[in-house]
């Protein structure tokens, strides 16, 4: 799995293409500070909520994800921020 914590570390990180990275918990991705838009389709991450943290997050791309990634899209899409990607209506 691609740990994405030393990306995180830089205060400019506005974009992350981070697709097909074995990627399940979003969690330290929560610790970008400048992150705008962030593309995880084709991970199996479930719960998206600790990208609320993220102040300038505008778009999650989620296609491919797995299918109880459900865990925080409501929140994000009531808080402004861009879920798409998903199936089964939830996209």
């Amino acid at each position: 799995m691609l740990d994405p914590s030393p990306l995180c570390s830089s205060p400019v990180l506005a974009y992350l293409a981070a697709s097909d990275n074995r990627i399940t918990d979003a969690s330290t991705l929560s610790r970008c500070p400048a992150l705008n838009e962030l593309w995880l389709s084709g991970n199996q991450v479930t719960d998206i909520s600790p990208l609320l943290e993220v102040p300038t997050l505008i778009s999650v791309g989620l296609s491919g994800t797995a299918p109880t990634v459900d865990r925080g899209v409501e929140e994000l899409r009531e808080s402004g921020v861009y879920v798409g990607g998903l199936t089964s209506g939830r996209s």
